[in-house]
């Protein structure tokens, strides 16, 4: 899937999104999303203002952006443009992401009769604040966007179906199941060994932490062990000041290192020179039904992997075969997951070579966007052949 697809019956895709890309996110969704489509079918773009597609959108592909930067004054210009502009593309399909901006794709349905895609690589309508007027108004949202969902012909899954997506009430037969994917011809081919150095040096990587990514159980668990054994451990991802007090308990301890942000051209050589990458999420719905990026480049590069015991990592990490699970939010058991790495490198050896053998084509996302167009094209022939 590398050149500009040359037939003259490609389909006519409008994708309505809210992103902007960078080179860090390749292994992104709406990302790959416009990289494939752009090179694969007729696609154009609505997006808003300020909005960069030079690294993913193939030359020459149409960019329609809002005139403003704020959300609302741009959903009201897309609705204008839908409206107005819209019907002079002729599009067999609108996809819309998992935002309120979903509900141009009901706008477009009606205004242009063309499908309407719904590409949900997260929960759509997200909210993470405890204010109750707040979580009341998402509550809200989400109830409007389980009524107008009903009218979809089509879903993107990328995240697991039986968590909160459950209670949107989607048709299965309209569901096109998948999970994350990742860059794979970008990666080496050398299989990397878990790394014997000294000390042994614990690696959590994530661009942004939650409240529930884990870091107070990472926190007390390396203050159990940092005494005792001659490990290290860096920390990758903003920190939220609300979140600090979760490392306190790193206070005093010994080779603790921080990085806000890491160039993607230095990525793969941060994780593969880790002895052990942790993934600490807590149990909670929001983390449980996702298929982590982060877990797919571990696995592929065979990192040696500690990872909580909660949806889908506990369906893609084999206990002791290519990774280590610990109860979730269990400290103790982390720290005694460690010491078990620690203390074993014929383990992490096993681990190390298991875990790149996990990675097959279903997490390659060439393979996977070749599965979302071909169903795209046979969602247009089953509505050209009524």
């Amino acid at each position: 899937m590398d050149a500009k697809k040359d037939s003259a019956k490609k389909i006519k895709i409008l994708f309505i999104t809210a992103a902007t890309h960078k080179k860090h996110m390749k292994n992104i969704n709406h990302y790959q999303r416009v990289y494939f489509l752009s090179r694969w079918a007729d696609l154009s773009i609505l997006a808003s203002k300020s909005s960069d597609f030079s690294l993913s959108a193939y030359r020459g592909t149409k960019i329609f952006r809002s005139f403003f930067s704020h959300k609302t004054a741009s959903l009201i210009y897309f609705f204008w443009w839908i409206l107005v502009k819209g019907c002079r593309g002729n599009y067999d399909i609108v996809i819309t992401e998992p935002s309120i901006y979903s509900v141009c794709g009901f706008w477009a349905k009606i205004i242009l009769n063309i499908k309407w895609v719904v590409d949900i690589w997260d929960i759509p309508i997200r909210c993470q604040s405890h204010l109750i007027l707040l979580r009341l108004k998402t509550q809200a949202q989400r109830l409007f966007f389980k009524l107008i969902y009903q009218q979809a012909d089509y879903f993107i899954v990328s995240i697991l179906p039986d968590y909160e997506l459950k209670k949107f009430g989607l048709p299965a037969e309209k569901m096109l199941l998948l999970k994350n994917a990742i860059w794979l011809k970008d990666l080496p081919q050398k299989k990397f060994h878990a790394s014997s150095k000294w000390p042994f040096n614990l690696l959590c990587m994530r661009s942004g932490y939650s409240i529930d990514s884990g870091l107070d159980i990472l926190s007390k668990a390396y203050r159990n062990i940092c005494q005792d054994l001659n490990v290290s451990l860096t920390i990758v991802g903003k920190i939220p000041s609300k979140l600090r007090s979760q490392l306190d308990q790193l206070k005093g301890c010994p080779r603790v290192y921080y990085h806000d942000f890491i160039e993607h051209d230095r990525l793969l050589e941060t994780i593969s020179s880790a002895s052990a990458c942790i993934i600490p999420y807590k149990n909670v719905p929001d983390l449980a039904q996702i298929y982590p990026v982060k877990l797919l480049e571990y696995l592929a590069l065979g990192a040696v992997i500690i990872a909580s015991d909660i949806g889908g990592l506990a369906r893609m990490i084999k206990h002791g075969w290519n990774g280590l699970l610990f109860r979730a939010g269990d400290s103790d058991d982390l720290a005694r997951q460690i010491s078990i790495l620690y203390n074993d490198p014929a383990l992490r050896e096993k681990l190390s070579l298991n875990a790149r053998d996990t990675i097959n084509k279903e997490f390659d996302c060439e393979e996977k966007n070749r599965i979302i167009l071909s169903n795209l094209e046979e969602l247009i022939k089953k509505a050209e052949s009524l």
